[in-house]
């Protein structure tokens, strides 16, 4: 490594990540009104381990998990360890941040609405992010090629993102998580807003992409379809993880849930 990358390391580049493995160690999140995002929670998200979904309610606590497995949000207690490659990095260090970053495609709808708003064209939206990532040019036009086939964006690519509709924007969302060609997904319902026709449309891409998805979604149908290969469901209520186990398990435990609160409030 050269000087100048050592001072500034998110100029260096790193290959690619075989492997990621996501270790939470009594990890939890309190924002700063004292209201708990996500109670202390000990959980292993291990690469070879399959798709991963997580349910519940909203203000369970599903986001702000996913956010601490995605490296978009730092516990307030506890430790998160992303273990790339066989070596555990940390978000703190200066050298470990775009490691993990690179590593994790997090999907993100307010990102790509946030920074490619002025981009003349999806493609020109993609090269320009590579570009400031530091991808060479040549290297840049055969990814994005790669992308807008995998992602179903070829006739929109020289559209502007005010043009696309709803199910484009999650699919270039994906393609933008897909840039830096991570070892896991993980996704914030990537479904969110969408018709059961785009639903389906964008669960295929995103779990075709051939990488493993760790993703949150209130479709208890999409968990339990078995052409999306969910391996493992987690339940959360009231901030934490209730239940780990198969797709099937999670859905039936999930209804009786959801019927038990029923059941209390109508008995109030």
């Amino acid at each position: 490594m050269s000087v100048f990358d050592s001072l500034f390391p998110s100029r260096h580049r790193w290959s690619p990540a075989e492997t990621v493995d996501i270790e939470m160690h009594d990890a939890g999140y309190v924002y700063e009104d004292g209201a708990v995002g996500c109670a202390p929670t000990d959980l292993r998200i291990a690469h070879d381990g399959g798709n991963v979904a997580v349910i519940g309610l909203n203000g369970a606590g599903k986001s702000t998990l996913i956010r601490m497995l995605g490296a978009r949000t730092s516990p307030t207690t506890g430790a998160v360890d992303y273990i790339v490659d066989g070596d555990v990095r940390a978000l703190a260090t200066r050298d470990g941040r775009p490691v993990i970053e690179s590593a994790i495609g997090y999907v993100s709808l307010d990102h790509v609405r946030t920074h490619f708003q002025r981009a003349k064209s999806v493609e020109d939206a993609l090269n320009d992010y590579l570009g400031r990532h530091h991808v060479p040019p040549v290297e840049r036009a055969a990814r994005i090629g790669d992308l807008l086939t995998k992602f179903d964006l070829n006739e929109v690519r020289h559209m502007q993102l005010d043009a696309l509709d709803g199910e484009r924007v999650h699919l270039l969302a994906m393609a933008v998580a897909c840039c830096h060609l991570p070892a896991m997904l993980v996704a914030d319902e990537p479904t969110r807003g969408l018709d059961e026709i785009s639903s389906a449309h964008v669960a295929q891409r995103l779990f075709r992409y051939g990488k493993p998805v760790v993703f949150t979604t209130h479709d208890v149908d999409l968990v339990t379809e078995e052409q999306y290969m969910i391996r493992r469901t987690l339940v959360m209520d009231d901030t934490r993880v209730v239940f780990d186990g198969s797709p099937e398990h999670a859905a039936a435990f999930y209804t009786q849930l959801i019927r038990s609160k029923y059941q209390r409030l109508s008995s109030r």
